[in-house]
């Protein structure tokens, strides 16, 4: 097959610049995809393409043993990391191949960190009023194709718009007074094992909680002979004043 090649002359600064391309050469992008990766997890790298025909890609890393590749020959591979004693230094490369163009070579430097799935603790509000909604988040760093899932313990505590996120809102329950009760989430991920975070918080009523009624406010007696209480829970004051029920 026979290209056509395009030449220019261009005088810049009194010099003659010669350049010739070919026609409908390969254009290949830079690679993209992260740059720090955790030991024993997967990201993607990929490459875009234009002008090229039947094109065909070559992955490689530099050391080899620092990971391997699931679809070595496409524009699109997903790249698996070994496991490391340290952090660790590699190239991405990548060359890539055109019926129409000689090889383009495109290259990316990564670090591989020693540890994986890394999770934080639970934010927000210890204490929450009740039929409110609050934003509950934790942070989860390290790993490709993280999964959340939140939940409360006792479960009539109440409910979340959408459990399966790093940063859920939650709306809690009625309640007539203090309920404790316990926030949880669950953070995975494909090539780590599942963390759990859990965080104590109190639903508090809204507004004035009834109370006990003190059995001396109001005493209308002077002297207190003895105390009954009956079966369904009143008490009764024998004074002075005859008897008093409450």
């Amino acid at each position: 097959m026979r290209l056509k090649l395009v030449c220019s002359v261009v005088l810049i600064a009194g010099l003659i610049i010669f350049s010739c391309k070919s026609g409908g050469g390969l254009i290949v992008s830079i690679i993209k995809g992260d740059t720090f990766i955790a030991e024993n997890t997967s990201t993607v790298f990929l490459v875009e393409t234009s002008g090229g025909t039947h094109v065909s890609c070559q992955w490689a890393v530099e050391p080899s043993t620092a990971g391997r590749f699931s679809n070595p020959n496409g524009t699109q591979t997903e790249f698996y990391t070994e496991t490391v004693t340290e952090n660790i230094q590699a190239t991405i490369i990548v060359t890539v191949l055109a019926d129409n163009s000689g090889p383009v070579i495109r290259t990316l430097d990564i670090t591989i960190t020693e540890h994986g799935l890394q999770v934080g603790e639970i934010q927000g509000n210890s204490s929450i009023y009740e039929n409110t909604t609050l934003e509950y988040t934790v942070n989860a760093t390290g790993d490709h194709g993280i999964t959340y899932d939140w939940s409360v313990i006792p479960s009539q505590a109440g409910t979340f718009e959408d459990n399966t996120l790093p940063a859920v809102e939650f709306t809690a329950a009625s309640v007539s007074f203090n309920w404790p009760f316990s926030l949880q989430v669950v953070v995975d991920s494909p090539y780590s094992d599942p963390v759990t975070r859990s965080m104590e918080v109190t639903i508090l009523p809204d507004g004035i909680v009834p109370s006990i009624p003190d059995p001396f406010s109001g005493m209308q007696a002077s002297s207190i002979f003895d105390i009954a209480i009956e079966g369904d829970g009143d008490v009764v004051f024998a004074t002075n004043a005859g008897l008093l029920l409450y």
